[in-house]
This record gives structure tokens, sequence and C-alpha cells, in this order.
């Protein structure tokens, strides 16, 4: 992630907790998501040793009132999946942290348009029009997207499941896009996730 020119990187006290059984928050009951979303957040920290900050709902489905029950448990803030946020990628008075790009196979236009639409974001509509022409070769939007946060200031987010670049067979986009990030180390600072909530 990049916050005006700092990279954000995981530390074990922000590890983003999905939820101790990775269910989906809106398909249960209040009761049963408040108490999951406790014994996740304690069994994590038993085995680290340290406090978890940063939740993230799974599938990114939630709504408002999951928002508080993450606070409620101790967390500083949900993480959201929504993409191509750069300048708009946190909304503190709701407790969110939204996201740039998530590494995937090459998603298509109409993926990121429905996103966007879905979210009301004009922020990432535009970033969507303007790289219409590469916007389905993740590596080189990857890198459009952080050499315009360098450029101009904001924050880059990466996210994704180790499972999925093992099975999708997708460190060779990740090498790329990591190599280019080598390249410009000296305009990057690297910080956590929770270091960003707490610095904006």
């Amino acid at each position: 992630m990049l916050l005006g020119q700092r990279v954000i990187w995981p530390e074990p006290e922000n590890l983003l907790l999905s939820r101790f059984s990775h269910v989906i928050l809106i398909e249960e009951k209040d009761e049963y998501c408040k108490e999951e979303i406790l014994k996740g957040k304690q069994y994590l920290e038993d085995i680290i040793g340290k406090e978890i900050t940063a939740f993230c709902f799974p599938r990114g489905k939630f709504k408002h009132k999951h928002i508080q029950m993450v606070k409620e448990c101790g967390f500083l803030f949900g993480r959201t999946i929504g993409y191509l946020s750069i300048n708009k990628i946190l909304d503190k008075k709701i407790g969110l942290l939204n996201t740039t790009l998530q590494l995937v196979q090459n998603r298509r236009v109409p993926t990121y348009i429905f996103s966007a639409i879905k979210r009301c974001d004009w922020e990432g509509m535009g970033h969507i029009i303007k790289n219409i022409g590469i916007i389905d070769r993740w590596e080189d939007f990857a890198i459009f997207l952080l050499r315009e946060v360098i450029e101009k200031g904001g924050v880059f987010h990466l996210w994704g499941h180790s499972w999925e670049i093992e099975e999708l067979g997708l460190w060779e986009n990740l090498d790329k896009f990591m190599r280019e990030i080598s390249l410009l180390q000296s305009k990057l600072v690297f910080c956590t996730n929770s270091e960003l909530w707490r610095a904006l």
C-alpha cells in the first residue's frame, strides 16, 4: 500500500482477521457474528501474542451493523474488498479501509465497473476509463496505478490470497509487480494497515 509515498506491508499485529469460521456475516444472526468475530480475534492474538487491529469482511459482504460489531470487538477498522481506491482509501467516519487492487488473474472491465457502480465510486470509474486499454492486463494496470500514486499522492493497497497465487499460477504476475516496486523503492515508505489508519 502507498500512503502518499508509503507502501503498506502487513505485520503480525495487523493481520486482517476475516472471521473465525469465515462464514458470510450477512447470512448469520447478529449474536453469532459478534461471537465469531471476537473468538477469531482472541484465537489469533493467543497464537501470535500481539493485538490484532484490523478485520477483513469475508467475501467483502457486510452491513453497517457489522462495522459496529467489529469496533465493539476491539478492532480499529474493517477492511473491504472494494477496488480502485487511491485517494479515498479510508472512511474513518464509518470505520472502513478500501483497497486498490486484488492480485488475481486478469479481471475484465465489467467486473471493475460493477464494483465501482455498486459503491458509487467515481474515483474508481475514472481509473477504469483512463486505463480501459490495459485494465485486463493485471501487472500493467497495477504498475500504472502504483506510478500514479507516486506522482500524485494517495495510497496503493494490493491484497490477495496466498492460496490463489499458488493455485492460479500468479507468481510471475506478482514478481513483475515486485520488481517494479524494487525499482521505485527510493520513492516509497513502507508501513502497515494500522499505521495507515492511525496516520490519516
